[in-house]
């Protein structure tokens, strides 16, 4: 007689696998986007030094259920923060899909990414924290944002040739400056986008068209983040 497959049960274990498809799965799947969720909530909250039960607690799951969806905190925090980051970065791409400027373009996501501790705290903290995960992971900030800088090459706005350096470059300077400004929430708008010129003139654009990118009024996008 064949051994049966169904339900799916490892060899060895008393844990049945849910079926795909089946109502067991898709409540799982609910419980893990609740508990990263949770964890967006909560770093935003309280930071990189939440506790693990207060992210059960925002999640309304036992600290146990969290410890089968995640091996550890840290593992649930890159999670959180390789999706805070698709979010995000939707949002930037829908935002500025109006632009056909190559350099307006990755000029415009930049300053949208240095507005993001007053935007969206959860992902700024997230980013900070998560920096060298996400600048190295396939699906997030690298593979994603290099297109970006790879279109500004090929315009002629970007002096440097090399996208990847361009691209370590701008991203560790956005890096260190959300880390200044959550410290800092004081800081102003005005210094965001010289900081954004300033960026922009390390890979060869003019001071004056890099003031130009950087402070162009931002009004339009908001008309089109409200029709999102």
């Amino acid at each position: 007689m064949a051994e049966s497959t169904s339900p799916r049960l490892a060899r060895g274990s008393t844990t049945r696998e849910p079926v795909p498809g089946s109502r067991a799965e898709r409540k799982r799947d609910r419980t893990r986007a609740g508990l990263i969720a949770a964890a967006q909530q909560v770093l935003a909250a309280q930071g990189v030094g939440a506790g693990v039960q207060s992210i059960a607690d925002t999640a309304d799951v036992a600290l146990g259920t969290l410890y089968y969806h995640f091996t550890d905190k840290d593992e649930l925090l890159k999670v959180a923060a390789q999706q805070a980051l698709i979010d995000f970065e939707a949002g930037m791409f829908a935002r500025t899909a109006h632009l056909d400027d190559p350099a307006e373009i990755f000029t415009t996501r930049v300053r949208l990414m240095v507005r993001a501790p007053q935007s969206d705290p959860a992902f700024a903290q997230l980013f900070v924290r998560s920096f060298p995960d996400l600048l190295t992971s396939p699906e997030g900030y690298s593979a994603l944002a290099l297109q970006d800088v790879q279109r500004a090459i090929d315009a002629g706005e970007f002096k440097a040739d090399n996208p990847r350096l361009i691209l370590l470059a701008i991203s560790g300077a956005v890096h260190a400056a959300l880390a200044m400004m959550l410290k800092r929430p004081a800081i102003g708008d005005e210094w965001r986008d010289d900081f954004v010129a300033a960026c922009l003139g390390m890979f060869g654009i003019t001071a004056e068209r890099a003031q130009e990118l950087a402070h162009k009024p931002l009004d339009l996008l908001e008309v089109f983040k409200t029709q999102l």
